[in-house]
């Protein structure tokens, strides 16, 4: 993940959509000057939303001063805004010998007088099995509710599945999965992988349909394309 990606990750804009078009900015920003100037088609292309939804979405992130206006403009037109992205200095990193603890040289083998001592008493510690660190880190990966500002992520297939939507059904596909995860109660521990699940579970039958269309047999209304859909995902485990 790129530096200006993993910023626009943790900032909090108005509206969800709002943070998923934040993303595409950051996608095309200049890793040195985090400047960035996607054209509206652009945006509308790596958020599979239309051109009315994307500019209500950069004017609301223009107000909360997640999208700086430089006052450049570029394009065949000399239309299309730069922006930069508010992305803050990175922290300067501690020089080594600031973490060098006050016990001599850094090549030297004399230890504090306790030191030495309680690693001569210490019994032996018994490593920590490779079995027993990955059952642990698991069980820090809680399964909870989806987040109330949740966003996908588009990257790989799924980006070229949702790239091929048309206007409005990203947002559509979001709430129904939302809604149907709140009605069976089920958690997951990993939304994405969630989300990419639902995306290729909503292909897969939405090919089935097309498939029985073209061989002259009548497909399945929406509504039990649906249902199909639900019933596949009653079998997946979201751990």
């Amino acid at each position: 993940m790129s530096r200006a990606a993993y910023w626009a990750a943790r900032q909090a804009p108005p509206r969800p959509l709002d943070k998923l078009m934040l993303i595409a900015f950051a996608d095309h920003a200049d890793k040195i000057t985090s400047e960035c100037f996607p054209s509206v088609a652009a945006l509308c292309e790596w958020t599979g939303c239309d051109r009315k939804t994307v500019m209500k979405s950069v004017a609301s992130l223009e107000a909360a001063q997640l999208l700086i206006d430089t006052g450049r403009r570029c394009g065949r037109t000399r239309q299309i805004k730069v922006y930069r992205l508010p992305i803050e200095t990175v922290p300067e990193t501690v020089s080594l010998s600031e973490r060098v603890p006050e016990t001599g040289p850094l090549n030297s083998t004399v230890f504090p007088t306790k030191e030495s001592q309680k690693r001569d008493t210490e019994p032996p510690k018994e490593p920590i099995s490779q079995k027993t660190s990955s059952s642990s880190r698991k069980r820090t990966h809680a399964k909870a509710d989806i987040p109330a500002d949740f966003v996908p992520i588009m990257t790989g297939k799924t980006a070229a599945v949702v790239a091929g939507w048309p206007p409005g059904r990203l947002e559509t596909e979001i709430e129904a999965m939302a809604d149907w995860h709140a009605k069976e109660g089920k958690q997951s521990a990993d939304w994405q992988a969630s989300w990419r699940t639902w995306v290729r579970t909503s292909t897969r039958w939405a090919n089935t349909n097309e498939q029985s269309r073209q061989a002259g047999r009548s497909a399945p209304n929406r509504g039990s394309a649906r249902d199909a859909i639900v019933t596949a995902f009653d079998r997946v485990d979201f751990g």
